[in-house]
């Protein structure tokens, strides 16, 4: 049996089949990121990797379904993954459709993303990673609760350069003095 968490607009729950699965992942390969550019997972790469209604493949990596509470729509993933050594760490990102982005989904998913880790696993530290020019990425992890703490240059390259990659990170202390986390609905 799987926890789903609920915030005030959308639940984080898994999967409910490979079909649901792919026609999220074909969304995102099928419309180049802006920021990013093109990501691309492969069907098969997916299908292997899905199991009893959860994505978790070998290498620690967890995808979980963004569902909108009031009209039961799938807008996205939440994934977490693999875990860094030490394994204190987990990395997290977030894959909302492009229809339904700039409503807030993306944040609460997260925020619920953040709840599952801390109160699942032994984990001290949450981090996130995005590009310096999507500043509306950033801002997000910002109000989620994340902290910038640092930046590496030219290591990501699109549209024919090399830009920054910005890292965020949510420390457990941080996320038991945050009140949303009281706020959450969690079943099973």
């Amino acid at each position: 049996m799987y926890t789903t968490y609920e915030g005030q607009q959308v639940r984080l729950r898994p999967f409910r089949d490979l079909g649901e699965a792919s026609s999220v992942f074909a969304e995102e390969n099928g419309t180049p990121n802006p920021h990013w550019g093109p990501y691309h997972e492969a069907a098969a790469e997916i299908s292997g990797e899905f199991s009893d209604c959860a994505l978790l493949p070998d290498n620690g990596r967890r995808i979980l379904c963004v569902e909108r509470l009031d009209t039961g729509e799938v807008v996205g993933y939440e994934e977490v993954g693999p875990l860094s050594l030490p394994r204190l760490v987990a990395w997290v990102g977030t894959f909302i459709r492009p229809a339904q982005q700039r409503r807030g989904f993306g944040m609460e998913a997260k925020r619920l993303m953040f709840c599952m880790l801390f109160e699942n696993m032994p984990i001290e530290s949450i981090m996130a990673d995005t590009v310096a020019t999507h500043q509306r990425a950033r801002r997000g992890l910002e109000l989620c609760g994340m902290r910038c703490i640092g930046q590496r240059p030219a290591v990501h390259y699109r549209h024919g350069r090399y830009e920054a990659v910005v890292y965020h990170q949510l420390l457990r202390s941080d996320w038991e003095a945050m009140d949303y986390r009281h706020h959450v609905r969690r079943s099973g």
